[in-house]
């Protein structure tokens, strides 16, 4: 009996020992498994902010390209319609034969201002319009400061080159209305595109 006693004892005692081992074994797993759930998610998390972080980086380059893509659609469009706004006017002065001759003879009369003799170069199409207005501009001017009709013409219909022997004055048609174009562009952009 003494030594059934003492088995028990012994039993009780070792069976006591492996709980607290097991115990301590489970407890010891069971933080290890929390670590590793945390590690986990910690992991998970970093990885998905780093994605969040190129998806966004990726969407903010291509809304920039997307931007300027479109801005420079924009402004080719306005470009290509303020060439159509100056080529229409091109076209209207053109077309107006009265006020294209009373808007060269002033032109010419400015350009000629000073009694300085020149030529007067202008389009082939030009010519006899050009002569009419030089025959009346040169009977108000003096002998010394006659203007004549150049032999050269110039390339493209609307205005003319007032040459001295000391400077050109450029009152072509494209060249008043490319003035013209720098110094209306931003009221016509806005007319057109506001």
């Amino acid at each position: 009996m003494a030594n059934d006693q003492s088995v028990r004892s012994v039993l009780d005692a070792a069976r006591k020992e492996a709980e607290r081992i097991v115990e301590k074994a489970r407890n010891s797993a069971q933080a290890k498994l929390k670590a590793a759930e945390e590690a986990i998610a910690a992991e998970t998390e970093r990885r998905v902010q780093a994605a969040c972080r190129a998806v966004d980086e990726e969407c903010a380059r291509q809304l920039g390209k997307a931007r300027g893509a479109h801005g420079k659609a924009l402004l080719e469009a306005r470009n290509r319609r303020l060439k159509d706004v100056i080529s229409e006017a091109r076209n209207l002065v053109l077309a107006d034969a009265a006020r294209y001759e009373a808007l060269m003879a002033r032109l010419l009369e400015e350009a000629a201002a000073g009694g300085v003799p020149g030529q007067v170069l202008v389009h082939a199409e030009d010519r006899a319009l050009f002569k009419k207005l030089l025959d009346s501009l040169n009977a108000k001017r003096a002998a010394s400061a006659k203007l004549t009709l150049a032999e050269t013409a110039i390339p493209a219909r609307g205005g003319f080159i007032f040459r001295t022997e000391a400077y050109d004055v450029d009152r072509t048609l494209d060249s008043l209305l490319a003035d013209r174009e720098r110094a209306m562009a931003p009221e016509l952009a806005k007319a057109l595109f506001s």
